[in-house]
């Protein structure tokens, strides 16, 4: 897990409970987009029979999956509340349009999670939210790997 470099009370003293407060709904917005991503590549893990494509689609699944667990630290540590992802449905179709997705999401992600990081004061949040944009590119970079390089994903 995570060293967390923040007091709760310094953290509470900086981001009122009030639910109103944008950084609550950005962070809604990012345990939303983790959840999503998560069912994504394990449905992709399944549709492939690729071997790399299945063991990429399972470690960037349990990245998603850290990256779902801090920001549901973050808003609890906010809000005293646990806030339950919405899931969506998916419905893969095949594997070149679900590694095109993931290659969009995963783009889309980043420029999100780099937007919340401009705004945000905390300089944690700030370094986390980039931090995490940097995983998502590198995500984007393997999906983009697999588009090139995969027979069934061009």
């Amino acid at each position: 897990m995570y060293q967390h470099h923040f007091h709760d009370h310094q953290l509470k003293s900086k981001y009122l409970q009030d639910q109103s407060n944008p950084v609550h709904q950005d962070l809604k917005e990012a345990i939303d987009r983790e959840y999503e991503t998560i069912c994504f590549y394990n449905e992709l893990a399944l549709l492939s029979t690729d071997i790399e494509i299945q063991e990429q689609a399972i470690l960037i699944r349990n990245e998603e999956q850290l990256h779902l667990n801090e920001f549901s630290n973050f808003y609890f540590k906010l809000t005293n509340q646990v806030y339950q992802p919405k899931q969506t449905e998916l419905g893969l179709i095949n594997l070149s349009n679900a590694i095109h997705t993931a290659f969009q999401q995963e783009q889309q992600s980043a420029k999100v999670y780099l937007d919340i990081a401009d705004r945000i004061k905390n300089p944690y949040f700030k370094d986390r939210f980039k931090r995490i944009a940097a995983d998502e590119l590198r995500h984007a970079n393997w999906m983009l790997y697999f588009i090139a390089n995969i027979k069934g994903a061009e």
